[in-house]
């Protein structure tokens, strides 16, 4: 079938080896990058499921530890190329404190016309700590 009757459509069909599944898509709402993407993250939240059942759904993480890497280290030019060096734990707050030691006036943050460095960024997150 060439056509998604659906925008989306996840289908589970339980076989002797496990459970196999399969994502339809309309092609004209979704790239299949973003499909992959999306599998990826179903795929993390089931093993997470698998690996701690007792959890909160909103407690498990979907996201890999490579792509956690990718968003906090991938878009800015922090300098930080050991993705193998991420923790899965890594804290936000951490990182904005580590970067502000490391490359204090590097750009943390850009909105708009405005620019603020790790050094700024730190500063204003303790000030609003405090």
């Amino acid at each position: 079938n060439n056509t998604a009757k659906f925008d989306l459509t996840l289908d589970a069909v339980e076989q002797p080896e496990g459970i196999l599944c399969s994502l339809e898509y309309s092609t004209a709402l979704y790239k299949p990058e973003t499909i992959a993407r999306l599998a990826q993250h179903f795929t993390e939240l089931v093993r997470a499921i698998t690996l701690h059942p007792q959890q909160s759904l909103a407690a498990l993480e979907m996201v890999t530890v490579e792509e956690k890497a990718q968003i906090i280290y991938g878009f800015g030019d922090a300098g930080v190329s050991d993705v193998a060096a991420v923790e899965a734990e890594a804290l936000f707050h951490t990182f904005v404190e580590e970067q502000a030691q490391l490359v204090p006036d590097h750009v943390a943050v850009v909105y708009e016309e405005q620019q603020l460095t790790y050094r700024k960024l730190n500063e204003r997150a303790n000030q609003l700590a405090r």
